[in-house]
């Protein structure tokens, strides 16, 4: 029997509780910061200028060339005389006019303009540098430059000089009115003209200027910041004693921001107060750009590209051992938690966030801890152990229960009825205790001995599920009667999440084979070919609201409708682009994740613990459809215009279509999909090209095609069709009706020529009888 196995149980002293320094464990929500230089595809390090135009993509200004960013690769175009690119690759100014044509200014060859695929060139002021490019009325362009002020036909392409003696280089709109500002001070646009704007006493240049809603924040003579309310053409300073090169910027969202450096990047408020930007304390921006997502983008001088945005999770570490993986996790009933992490210690956290440790110490808790079990009823919190060990705290009290040296990694589990589970590799079974507490006997479920259990629950139909490395069964009694393996078409064995939910439908996470999903006998499988996030499924979780959550090797993903229909499962996503760190979960320990009832998840992770809060997700935008497009096709020694339907020739072959998606906070999360079809025809099935952003064909079909790719963020709606037209007309030698033309030729002149030949021999013939005539009669 297995009972005769169990050691003598050993009560010893319970262990004092060691009360720790608050900030022992941590819980903190980082901002995500994320880096892009030269390595990642940035032509240089140093940003002269940000856009971001309404197509989606960001567009960066260097002197090392003109960069297009959509998320996941930088394209630099180039400035070789081929009309492919700028006019120069030293770019100083950007700017999108009213129909989404994107003017460049660069330092030593005018302005170029990107529209339709294609750049065109206006070279002007003797090629002077052009610091700014704005529109007044939304239809004319201006142009702020080395050499003055020009105003340019945005269709001729043809500059008109209107102001060639000052010097400015910033400009900014308030309402209808526009101010023009540098070292030769400030400029008002009204009734058609530039006037002067007097600056306070004493100052003599603008070096810096943004505008606000109704105001313009400026930096006069490099060294005092000022707010200049136009309408009532009032000047408030706000402070001094500005260090070197400080720059005011807009993120064009409505934010408004101080940067030097030496103090970095600061929100400023209306009144002057300066807030640090977390995560930008040391970056010194020479240009901010926002998102709606609440993200900002900085490029710097010198140290490339950043993006910072808030993080979606909190995360929990340990103050001695930042790198220490959570492992276990406990809810106590009162919105607080139990947690192990890393062997170092049991930790209490209650809801206010005061922490209590227990040591792990020999003789009571061998190994690290495996497994946790809080019991409501009687507040006593249960403890597995990797080393085989049961014990239980209760009362303050830390004390040793039973072990099985033979077999480690001991999971227990409480059941609605009161009883508990355990399962290690020797046994899985009911634990039977007298009446004193003392264990008496484990009552084991012969089939199921030697499997590696990761999950035990109630079933709602009588009994527990049981679920791991054999796949999944209900077990009523001592008996399973009812199972869930290979031969009832579950397709792997290793099994390590199993959740039920309130209608019957019963899921299972595999490791590295999707999820499972079971009703009314009718198992659906989902990886992420069809729909899942990650293929590896260690944690289901039921969140506040039903919605069941899911945790894996690549981050945690939510599903927002349990039904999932016909189609594919419709999920957000939380990866290392929301703020995990790492995004890899712990799936070995018992549970891996908890709800704590006071409306946050948590998850075991290989690095400290995450916590969710969907409160604070309701309005998330985590899973906005990216926007296809088509980039570029090639053919040997050849590039081909994408603006346009492609004419290929005869001798079309090896055909590469490069293709993309404008998603710039979750590229790591884009999946694509295409196919390829003749127009007028039923279009073909679907490819899935999960994060492949190409397509060669060596042998293109003849005939008018369509190539269509669609992207998706990972659980998400595809986007609309990007498509490429191709036409390679087939050779008139490859025409039908022209080989049967010819066969009928061929045929017709076959029975023809017989009848010529025999003719031509009767003439001939007779010929020869006159003549032989003709000769007798003269002898």
């Amino acid at each position: 029997m297995l009972a005769a196995l169990l050691l003598a149980v050993l009560c010893v002293p319970a262990a004092a509780a060691e009360r720790v320094p608050g900030d022992a464990l941590v819980l903190r929500s980082p901002p995500v910061l994320r880096h892009y230089d030269t390595a990642d595809g940035l032509p240089q390090s140093s940003t002269n200028a940000l856009l971001r135009t309404r197509d989606g993509f960001l567009w960066i200004a260097t002197f090392g060339g003109l960069a297009r960013f959509d998320g996941h690769e930088f394209r630099t175009f180039p400035s070789n005389g081929s009309g492919a690119g700028p006019a120069s690759r030293r770019v100083v100014s950007l700017f999108e006019d009213a129909s989404r044509r994107l003017w460049i200014g660069t330092e030593d060859a005018g302005i170029s303009v990107y529209a339709g695929g294609r750049f065109r060139q206006l070279p002007m002021c003797g090629n002077c540098q052009v610091h700014r490019l704005f529109s007044v009325d939304g239809r004319d362009l201006w142009a702020l430059t080395a050499k003055g002020i020009f105003r340019i036909d945005p269709e001729r392409l043809r500059a008109t000089r209107v102001d060639a003696d000052g010097r400015y280089h910033l400009e900014g709109r308030i309402g209808a009115q526009v101010l023009v500002g540098g070292v030769s001070g400030l400029l008002r646009y009204s009734g058609g003209r530039f006037q002067p704007v007097s600056l306070p006493a004493g100052y003599r240049q603008v070096s810096s200027m943004e505008v606000a809603g109704d105001a313009a924040w400026l930096i006069l003579d490099g060294r005092d910041l000022y707010r200049f309310e136009v309408a009532a053409n009032r000047w408030t300073r706000i402070r001094g004693d500005l260090k070197w090169e400080a720059r005011v910027l807009s993120d064009g969202v409505g934010g408004l921001y101080l940067s030097d450096d030496v103090h970095g990047v600061r929100r400023l408020a209306r009144d002057g107060g300066e807030t640090p930007l977390a995560g930008a304390e040391r970056l010194y921006a020479a240009g901010i750009v926002g998102d709606a997502d609440g993200a900002l983008w900085l490029g710097t001088p010198g140290k490339g590209l950043w993006l910072l945005r808030r993080s979606r999770v909190d995360l929990l570490r340990s103050t001695a051992v930042p790198d220490a993986p959570g492992r276990v996790l406990a809810a106590d009933g009162a919105g607080g938690v139990w947690l192990a992490m890393s062997c170092l210690a049991l930790w209490h956290r209650d809801a206010a966030g005061r922490q209590t440790a227990w040591p792990i110490t020999p003789g009571v808790l061998e190994g690290c801890i495996h497994s946790l079990e809080h019991d409501a009823d009687t507040g006593t919190l249960w403890i597995g152990t990797s080393g085989g060990t049961l014990a239980r705290l209760a009362g303050g009290r830390l004390e040793r229960v039973a072990g099985w040296p033979q077999a480690s990694q001991l999971a227990v589990w409480r059941m609605r009825d009161g009883r508990l589970w355990v399962a290690n590799l020797g046994f899985v079974g009911r634990l039977r205790f007298a009446g004193d507490g003392a264990l008496e006997a484990v009552e084991g479920i012969p089939e199921l001995a030697g499997m590696d259990v990761k999950r035990i629950l109630d079933a709602r139909a009588g009994g527990v599920w049981v679920v791991g490395d054999r796949g999944a069964f209900r077990v009523v009694g001592n008996a399973v009667v009812e199972r869930w393996t290979t031969a009832q078409g579950i397709d792997t064995r290793f099994l390590r999440a199993l959740h039920e939910d309130a209608d019957g439908v019963l899921w299972l996470g595999g490791y590295g084979n999707g999820l499972f999903r079971i009703e009314r006998g009718r198992v659906r499988r989902f990886t992420e070919a069809n729909g899942l996030f990650d293929d590896t499924v260690s944690c289901i979780l039921p969140g506040p609201d039903g919605r069941l959550w899911l945790a894996g090797n690549r981050g945690i993903g939510v599903l927002l409708d349990r039904r999932i229909g016909a189609g594919m499962p419709a999920m957000r996503t939380l990866t290392v682009d929301d703020g995990l760190a790492p995004s890899e979960f712990n799936g070995s320990t018992v549970p891996p994740c908890i709800d704590d009832g006071a409306g946050h998840l948590w998850f075991a992770m290989m690095a400290g613990f995450a916590r969710v809060t969907p409160a604070r997700l309701r309005d998330w935008a985590g899973t906005a459809v990216p926007r296809a497009y088509i980039d570029r096709a090639t053919m040997p020694q050849a590039s081909l215009d994408v603006a346009k339907p492609i004419r290929l020739g005869v001798n079309a072959a090896n055909l590469e279509i490069r293709y993309g998606a404008i998603d710039l906070l979750n590229p790591d999360k884009v999946r694509f999909r295409y196919r390829v079809a003749g127009l007028g025809k039923e279009a073909g099935a679907w490819v899935d090209a999960g994060d492949n952003r190409s397509l060669l064909l060596p042998a293109v079909p003849w005939g008018r095609l369509a190539f269509e790719v669609q992207a998706r963020e990972l659980g998400g709606a595809w986007s609309r069709s990007a498509i490429l037209r191709l036409n390679r007309p087939l050779p008139w030698y490859r025409y039908q009706w022209i080989w049967m033309a010819v066969s009928l030729a061929s045929l017709l002149a076959l029975l023809w020529l017989p009848r010529k030949w025999e003719g031509a021999d009767v003439d001939d013939a007779t010929l020869t009888r006159l003549r032989q005539r003709g000769g007798e009669r003269r002898q």
